[in-house]
């Protein structure tokens, strides 16, 4: 840790900064609290009526002005100019947003579904640290006569993984997959992510009939009042194994996705 924390820092002069262009967690709950405000408008079919600067730039800074879409059009309510809008001469920008504000909620709310598919994997993801850790305390977790192993440890299995496919998949499964679909990235960041869900489903159908096998074992042999059964813990690997080739496919093709699909002022998020 403390290796990667000096490296992170001593290189920290070639890294590209990006000046802050405000919160954009605030610019969100404005157009929330503005279209909510709205509800009762009407938005009106020409969108040059809705509010915008007049600037050829965005005056958030960071961003660039950004045309206004036809969906979620809820939330245009929030740029429509009404009495009212205006606290001692003033815009507010809680009760009158501008399209561009408008533009990055709907961004947030179109990617919404790509971020909770994750949470199928991080339920996945999680099991290595409780399910998978009783499994394994259950088992014989001795390497050799005296050595033993704590059953939390095998989660370095999955690091190997991750350490094994990532290079593997840049170098080999990209350029065969290049072949065959023409994409620059062998698959798309969504097809990437799916194949990880794919790969975690097996992960647990691994670790389930292990399980199965486990507690027929105990069954069997009437193991009920054995600290461990007579079975070793490195039966767990493949699991391990599994799940850490599912973290390369899901966690970085969801980073691709919001990295490549953010924009410019939100990339904090």
């Amino acid at each position: 840790m403390f290796i990667a924390v000096g490296s992170f820092f001593s290189r920290s002069r070639l890294y590209r900064f990006q000046k802050l262009g405000g919160s954009p967690i605030t610019r969100i709950f404005q157009v929330l609290v503005a279209s909510m405000r709205k509800s009762h408008v009407k938005v009106p079919d020409d969108k040059t009526l809705l509010y915008e600067t007049k600037d050829a730039e965005s005056n958030i800074k960071g961003s660039c002005k950004l045309e206004h879409s036809k969906t979620l059009r809820f939330f245009d309510k929030a740029a429509v100019k009404v009495e009212g809008d205006h606290v001692q001469r003033l815009i507010s920008p809680w009760k009158l947003c501008k399209v561009t504000q408008v533009e990055e909620l709907k961004f947030i709310v179109r990617l919404l579904p790509v971020w909770a598919s994750g949470i199928i994997f991080s339920t996945v993801y999680s099991q290595m640290s409780t399910m998978f850790v009783l499994q394994g305390n259950t088992m014989d977790q001795h390497m050799g006569p005296n050595f033993k192993i704590p059953s939390a440890s095998l989660s370095l299995f999955d690091t190997l993984s991750v350490i094994f496919w990532t290079p593997v998949y840049d170098r080999i499964i990209v350029r065969i997959a290049r072949k065959y679909t023409g994409h620059e990235r062998g698959f798309t960041q969504l097809q990437r992510m799916g194949f990880g869900l794919v790969l975690s489903t097996i992960a647990m159908i691994v670790a389930s009939i292990l399980e199965v096998i486990r507690l027929n074992y105990v069954r069997r042999h009437n193991y009920y009042d054995l600290e461990y059964i007579p079975m070793s813990i490195f039966w767990q690997v493949p699991q391990y194994f599994l799940v850490g080739c599912a973290e390369v496919f899901t966690f970085i093709g969801q980073l691709e996705v919001f990295y490549d699909q953010a924009l410019d002022a939100m990339r904090s998020l």
